[in-house]
């Protein structure tokens, strides 16, 4: 059921100021510029029609469908609130509320620290103009070759004093000719009709059209997502909401948590690029959907938010973490990057053992963490390939998640699949090579080679400079390819570009520098330090020099190898060990070769299957292996050579057997310090566990595992 009201302007900016009028909590935040509202003003005195206002009607007494929050009087930011029962009727604007914003920053308050400003001496339209303070704007206008003397007036001043003296125009009109000194008869003429004209379209005229919609308190899930869903069908006009503007409005209205969420906390992580619209593409990726739209949004979705805000949050602390420990931040920090890469490198960390601290996984980011090896690996090679760009070979946004996400939700717990996705990418076909070598220098993104080159803070701001000159190679009839290859271009300063640089031969242009000089030049853009190579007789050696440096400095960042990943299958089962010889999987018994289900038939009736998946979720986040086998978890090095004996064991009824010799050699230390951290008895308790767990760390996380 829905009725239609007519209302003035002034009896709606009071309903908001006493928070009667309010927001739900699926609205966004104002998103009309300075000039907008300006037109609004314009069109309301113009008696122009702007449209009809959809609003849901809420009573006193009885439980709020949705959270509200009050509007923005200076464009700042209020949370939501649900409170369980209304201690006053309120009305919920749902379609509209750009309008209604407009009006009450323009009537009472401000925006960007600007207040509105009334020309009182306007005549064909009605100009309204934001600024900070009145001297900012202009006081002579020309129009058809005339100058045109400009009277600005704070719409707010003017607002208050004629709700004061009752909407008497002339008496404000007069106040403000006196004391402005306004002497012509033509400008007083102007002053009396623009103060009438506001006063009558602010406090007379019912010029806004408000439709109430009234909902049945017997069915507010229903009536919640019905409301939803026209929010979507009304914001197909007027200034359309995008599709994740639509998505973050709807998760806000199944559950008003998620606003906080969305709107203040991702903030914290604008510096790698991820805000509100690639949080919302992660929430989806994380729940394994990659294909969600605003139609299929449920409750569920907003559910996974609120349950998991926490852990999202801590798994984007790492990302940016690893980012910086890679060396990658200032890339992803300067400019827009696709942040595709992200979203898979924090689908992997979420996805580790929900025992894992996810803070200590950051801390250990190291050369000796192999999921850091294996990450740091596959972003620099990808993005040398340009794996994420378009004219690859697939259409990244689409085609390329697909195939990622195919690829690596495989291995969920496990390291990070570095060669399983290169080996995607060949097999596709991409245009892509996973060797560091000269011949592929050519194919790599130049932007990202640069970036390798010469770190964040050099890479911003600098011209593309051909090292030897383009139209002197071009007089020696050198090849395009070789002319334009990345091994003849440096990064340098604008001035220096345009100007001592210009278009010097390369041993003219350094003949006359000081030793330091050249040095820090020499150092900091890989040029060769043979004087020989700067002449242009020279210019093939000079570039397969230049390369050579060029491919030894990427190479610094990174890694050569990765480590071996496991496909996810729970614990990954092993079809050898030290109490029988089983040659295949077939000698195995069903529990024996499933140990989700030996953790269910076994260690979870017996009360010790979270001890065990919590000791094995340590091991592995410390490099190790833990594998079922034999009706044991066996906790084993990596299957590197000579690393492959077992270092622990866990059975039925909580039997631990430490092999305290191996792993005092293979620690380098006596065996009574193993003995210290590792001696519970045959049988741990379950608060002990905590303890275990942190001796393991202390004992094996500043060792390299494999």
């Amino acid at each position: 059921m829905a009725e239609w009201e007519a209302l003035q302007i002034h009896d709606v900016i009071q309903n908001i100021s006493d928070n009667i009028i309010v927001l739900p909590v699926i609205q966004r935040n104002l998103v009309w510029d300075e000039e907008k509202m300006e037109l609004l003003f314009d069109s309301l005195l113009k008696g122009n029609s702007f449209g009809g206002i959809m609003a849901l009607q809420e009573s006193k007494g009885g439980q709020p469908l949705f959270a509200f929050r009050q509007f923005s009087k200076e464009g700042e930011l209020h949370d939501s609130d649900l409170p369980p029962i209304l201690d006053q009727s309120i009305t919920l604007i749902i379609d509209g509320q750009q309008r209604l914003q407009a009006f009450y920053m323009g009537l009472k308050g401000g925006v960007n620290g600007k207040k509105m400003y009334f020309n009182l001496f306007s005549q064909t339209d009605y100009e309204f103009e934001f600024a900070r303070k009145i001297n900012d704007l202009p006081i002579i206008k020309k129009e058809d070759d005339q100058e045109m003397i400009m009277l600005w007036y704070p719409v707010q001043n003017l607002y208050y004093q004629l709700s004061n003296v009752g909407r008497k125009d002339r008496q404000v009109a007069l106040e403000i000719i006196q004391t402005r000194e306004i002497l012509e008869d033509k400008q007083k003429e102007l002053v009396f009709e623009n103060v009438k004209c506001f006063k009558d379209s602010v406090f007379e005229k019912k010029s806004l059209g408000i439709s109430k919609v009234f909902i049945d308190q017997t069915n507010l899930e229903g009536e919640r997502r019905r409301m939803v869903e026209l929010f979507q069908r009304l914001n197909n006009g007027g200034t359309v909401l995008r599709a994740l503007d639509l998505i973050a409005s709807t998760l806000k209205g199944l559950d008003y948590r998620t606003e906080i969420f969305l709107r203040r906390d991702i903030q914290e992580f604008s510096d790698i690029g991820i805000g509100q619209d690639e949080v919302i593409k992660l929430i989806f990726l994380l729940q394994n959907n990659i294909n969600k739209e605003v139609p299929d949004i449920a409750k569920d979705d907003a559910e996974f938010v609120v349950k998991n805000q926490s852990r999202i949050l801590k798994t984007l602390e790492v990302l940016r973490q690893f980012l910086k420990d890679a060396g990658l931040y200032d890339y992803y920090r300067e400019g827009k990057k696709s942040a595709i890469p992200l979203y898979f490198i924090a689908y992997h960390i979420f996805h580790k053992e929900k025992s894992i601290d996810l803070s200590r996984l950051y801390a250990s980011f190291d050369t000796n963490n192999p999921d850091f090896t294996n990450i740091r690996r596959w972003l620099n090679i990808s993005l040398l390939n340009g794996v994420f760009s378009r004219g690859k070979g697939w259409t990244p946004y689409t085609t390329g998640i697909k195939k990622i996400f195919a690829s690596i939700n495989q291995f969920n717990g496990e390291i990070f699949p570095t060669e399983e996705l290169f080996s995607m990418y060949e097999s596709y076909p991409l245009i892509f090579s996973r060797e560091i070598e000269i011949n592929n220098l050519k194919n790599w993104d130049m932007n990202f080679v640069f970036y390798l080159i010469y770190g964040g803070k050099y890479f911003i701001n600098r011209d593309i400079d051909h090292i030897q000159p383009k139209y002197i190679l071009n007089k020696e009839q050198v090849s395009p390819e070789k002319i334009h290859f990345i091994s003849n271009y440096q990064l340098i300063d604008y001035a220096k570009n345009r100007g001592d640089k210009s278009a010097k031969k390369l041993n003219e242009w350094l003949k006359d520098w000081e030793e330091t000089e050249l040095k820090d030049y020499l150092d900091r853009h890989l040029i060769p330090k043979d004087p020989n190579l700067w002449m242009v007789e020279n210019f093939d050696a000079f570039l397969d020099e230049r390369s050579t440096m060029i491919l030894d400095k990427m190479k610094e960042s990174i890694p050569s190898k990765s480590r071996p990943a496991i496909r996810n299958e729970g614990i990954s089962e092993v079809s050898t060990g030290n109490k029988k010889d089983c040659g295949g999987a077939a000698q195995l018994s069903n529990a024996e070769r499933n140990p989700e289900a030996w953790l269910e038939s076994c260690a979870d009736k017996k009360g010790f299957g979270d001890e065990f998946r919590q000791i094995v979720a340590v091991a592995r986040s410390l490099g190790m292996y833990a594998r079922f086998q034999n009706n044991w978890w066996v906790v084993k090095f990596t299957q590197k050579e000579n690393h492959n004996k077992g270092l622990f064991y866990l059975g039925e009824d909580r039997y631990i057997s430490f092999k305290k010799p191996e792993i005092a050699k293979y620690l380098n230390c006596p065996i009574e310090e193993v003995e210290k951290y590792l001696y519970f008895g045959k049988k741990i308790l379950s608060e002990q566990v905590p303890i275990l767990i942190e001796n393991l760390r202390t004992l094996f996380s500043d060792k390299k595992i494999g």
